[in-house]
Order: C-alpha cells, then structure tokens, then sequence
C-alpha cells in the first residue's frame, strides 16, 4: 500500500521562512485551562505537511523546525500501512511556557495537531526528558518513543475515521475507547504483562484510558519488535 507523502524536497538544504498571512491563533487546554497561542506558518521544512511556530519562541526556532521536521519524517517511515488518505498532523512548535511542564508532545485528535516543546530540540534533550522516571515510557532510550507514540493516537484516530465515514467525534472516540479495550483484553487474556513488557504508563492506563496502552504497545512495535504483517 502506498503511503503517505512526508518528504518535499531531497535537498538537504531548506530555506525556512514564516508567514502571519491569515493565521489565526490556536487554542488548545493546558493542564485544565485555554490557551491561546498565537502563531506563524513554517515554510521550507522538510516535514510535508503543515507546520507552525509560536510567536513566543524567541530562541531556537530554525533547530527546532529542522529538528522535528527530520524526527516526524523518520517516525513516519517506520510506520508501515499509512493510506495516502491519511490527513497529516498539523504540527506546533510551542514555548515551554505553553504547554505542560510533564510532556515532550501532546496530540490533539480532534484538531488533527501535534504540539512539540522547543527547548527539546535534541537527542539528548529528549531522552533524558523521557528517562527521568524509569520503567515509565517504553523505549525510553529512544528520541523517537515519544513522537512514535503520539503519531499512534493520530493513526489510530484516522484509521477509524476511514472506517466509520460520518460519525461524529463523540463517536469516534468512543470506538476507539472500545477497541482500546479489546486490545488491554485481548492482551490480559493472554497473560501478557503490560507493564513489564511495554511500560508503567501503559498498564497504569489500560483501563481509564486504554488508548495509551494502545499507543504505547504501538510504539513498542514499530521501535522495538518491527511491525507485524
């Protein structure tokens, strides 16, 4: 199956630019509350689809840009299976200040967006970030878990938005609230021990929130174990 296009350009060389033409703020809750964060369009990244940098990162920002463009395009490709119909993620760099302290990245599926931290903008930035607890993530060690896992939710999100065309977001949500279910189950029924064999957060969830263990048996897959056909 074809996939989704990531790349633009095979020249290494990008010329980024920003845009504030017709871009509207973007509004997302932070640890409870809104906010509002206002924007400008990334043109010339290598990621091939739409990408946005907050108006307050004052440093950093051609690294950051670069640095995500490379890790999404890389994360993306390990991903067997992705329909070109699939929408990519709308992507946003954001302060640290505009996001919550305990994460790297964060999706939002109904907006189809991706919010990344600008001060991680390195290997070692992110790994040290994702090993500070450790048993925590699974692949810890690797500067990709955390992207891996928040492009599961987004597969997942598309993936049964193809399937069930005209159903609402409530909907949506709630089937792949189901079949997240099915899957910590399916495993348990099995005797697998999620915690020991993917992570703390992905057993600490299965039950409120098993689309974690999802995401976080998917990104053991695609980093750990490769894709089954």
């Amino acid at each position: 199956m074809e996939k989704a296009s990531l790349i633009v350009d095979n020249n290494s060389s990008f010329r980024i630019s920003y845009s504030h033409d017709n871009v509207p703020d973007i509004v997302r809750k932070v640890d409870g509350e809104m906010c509002s964060i206002s924007v400008k369009r990334v043109k010339g990244a290598s990621y091939a689809g739409e990408m946005y940098l907050s108006n307050a990162v004052k440093v950093g920002k051609k690294n950051a840009v670069t640095y995500y463009s490379k890790q999404l395009v890389k994360a993306m490709d390990l991903i067997p299976h992705v329909p070109p119909s699939f929408k990519l993620p709308k992507v946003v760099i954001v302060d640290k200040t505009e996001t919550s302290p305990n994460v790297v990245a964060g999706y939002i599926r109904e907006e189809n967006t991706l919010f990344v931290r600008v001060d991680l903008r390195t290997d070692d930035d992110i790994v040290a970030f994702q090993s500070l607890v450790p048993g925590e993530l699974v692949a810890a060690y690797n500067p990709l878990s955390t992207i891996v896992h928040e492009l599961a939710h987004w597969y997942q999100w598309e993936d049964v938005a193809k399937r069930y065309p005209g159903l609402g977001r409530q909907a949506l949500a709630q089937i792949i609230f189901d079949e997240s279910a099915d899957l910590v189950d399916e495993l348990e029924g099995k005797g697998y021990n999620i915690r020991g064999k993917i992570s703390r957060y992905a057993n600490d969830n299965r039950y409120t929130k098993p689309m974690e263990t999802f995401a976080e048996k998917f990104t053991k897959d695609v980093l750990e174990l490769g894709w089954e056909e």
